[in-house]
Formats: structure tokens, C-alpha cells, sequence
């Protein structure tokens, strides 16, 4: 009632206090707040993935409408920025040749806890599988899937390219990357600006307009813009290895 803080070691103490008009049922308010918020915040960790997500979902259809309408208000009031990008370091597990493509691989990109995702890419004609077997890679991973000749792609393998003649070669993230981690751009860091966006429609202007700002700078680092706001994880930028002024997509 009166402020302050009041710290009772048995139970006996308290439930004499209440007795005595020296503690009110407000007064404990906030206390029985965080005790019960404590207590609920590892179930909520637990609970907080894409099998409960479908699940809720199906157990509750209205939800997908309010989440959808949710996140379209969210998202528009936001402007263009890389932190609306979703990329995390991928690792290829499997690669080949497109069935129904020759120009396309097929690759198995296991981004960490135990999921991986199926990403087509163009790259046939311009990376040897084995130069991609293995190998650690920036994954825009909340791109709306998209079916390429009969094939469902989960996502986007960046890379830099440059014309005249057609190069293109893979943003690298630091080796001692973990699959999995997530890449931001500094100066627009998801603390700051939000979350991703929870899906990216790629027949929007949203994407068009990001990637249209991103670049491999004079010192070969990912940016977006200008080299104050590189592409980076916490062990340090993203790079490549050659095509300085190169696009990124």
C-alpha cells in the first residue's frame, strides 16, 4: 500500500501481516505477477515452434486469419530495410542436378536445429557441386515457398554477381559460423527495428526493393548501401572472395 519492498521468509509472517491490515492482496500484485511468469516462461521457450505453431493452427483456424491480418498491419508501417530479412548460416548437405532443369540444382540446406530446407538455385552453369557440397551459406529463409518446375523451394541462397562476363559466387559467412546463427545488418539489427517479416511474398516490391540496396563493397564484405552497414554475424562480416561492386540477389 505504502511502497517499499518487503521480504518474507515463511508463510506464517505473511499470513500475520494480512491479519494485522500491514500487507494488502494489491501489494502482492506484481510479486505473484513474476512468480507466475517465471514459472511459465519455459513452457512458453517449449512451445514456441513450428509444430506447435501448425498445431495451434489447426486446433484453432481463426488464428491464422488474426496472425495473418497481424502481421500485415505490422509490416506495413515499416519501412524497406534488411531487418525485415530473415538469413541464417546454412550448411549444403546434398546437391544435384533438377530433374525437369538443366540449369537448376536441387539442394538439401540444413539451417540448424534439426530443420533443413529444400532451396532450388540457378547456379549450374556458373558453380561445380562440389565447390558447393558442404558448404556454408547465407539463406534468406522467410521467402513465401515457391514451386520451380515441380520442385518446392524454401528459401534463397544469396549471392553476389557481376555482368560481362556472367560471375556469380556465394556470400560466405565466417567460418566458425554455427548453422543456424542469424545474420543482420548493423545499423539494423532486429533489436532495434523488429523482427522479420514472417513470410515475404517474392511477387511484392518488398524484396525487389532490399536487394536493390545490397552490394559486395571495395573490401569484398556484404552490405546494404554503404560499407557503415555490412552484413554480419558475431564472428564477424559476411564476405566473398572476389566481384568487388557486385550485386547481391
Amino acid at each position: 500500500k505504502y511502497g517499499g519492498r518487503v521480504v518474507y521468509s515463511n508463510f506464517e509472517d505473511l499470513e500475520a501481516a494480512f491479519a494485522k491490515d500491514e500487507l494488502y492482496p494489491a501489494d502482492l500484485k506484481q510479486a505473484v505477477a513474476d512468480a507466475l511468469n517465471g514459472l511459465l516462461e519455459p513452457i512458453r521457450q517449449q512451445l514456441d515452434n513450428p509444430e506447435f505453431n501448425e498445431l495451434k493452427h489447426l486446433a484453432y483456424p481463426e488464428t491464422v486469419k488474426l496472425d495473418k491480418l497481424r502481421n500485415e498491419a505490422q509490416a506495413a508501417n515499416r519501412a524497406a530495410d534488411p531487418s525485415r530479412l530473415d538469413i541464417r548460416v546454412g550448411r549444403i548437405v546434398s546437391i544435384e542436378k533438377h530433374p525437369n532443369a538443366d540449369s537448376l540444382y536441387v539442394q538439401k540446406v540444413d539451417i540448424g536445429s534439426g530443420e533443413s530446407r529444400t532451396v532450388v538455385s540457378g547456379l549450374v552453369n556458373f558453380i561445380p557441386k562440389d565447390e558447393l557440397q558442404e558448404r556454408k551459406i547465407a539463406l534468406l529463409c522467410n521467402l513465401k515457398p515457391q514451386n520451380i518446375r515441380g520442385i518446392v523451394s524454401q528459401g534463397m541462397m544469396l549471392a553476389a554477381s557481376r555482368q560481362d562476363p556472367k560471375t556469380i559466387e556465394p556470400l560466405d559467412p565466417p567460418s566458425d559460423c554455427d548453422v543456424g546463427e542469424k545474420i543482420y545488418t548493423v545499423g539494423f539489427d532486429h533489436d532495434t527495428c523488429g523482427e522479420p517479416d514472417k513470410e515475404i511474398n517474392p511477387k511484392k516490391k518488398l524484396l525487389e526493393n532490399i536487394l536493390a540496396d545490397l552490394k559486395i563493397s571495395d573490401d569484398l564484405t556484404a552490405v546494404y548501401k554503404e560499407s557503415k552497414h555490412p552484413f554480419s554475424t558475431k564472428y564477424g562480416p559476411v564476405k566473398v572472395k572476389s566481384l568487388a561492386g557486385g550485386s547481391i540477389g
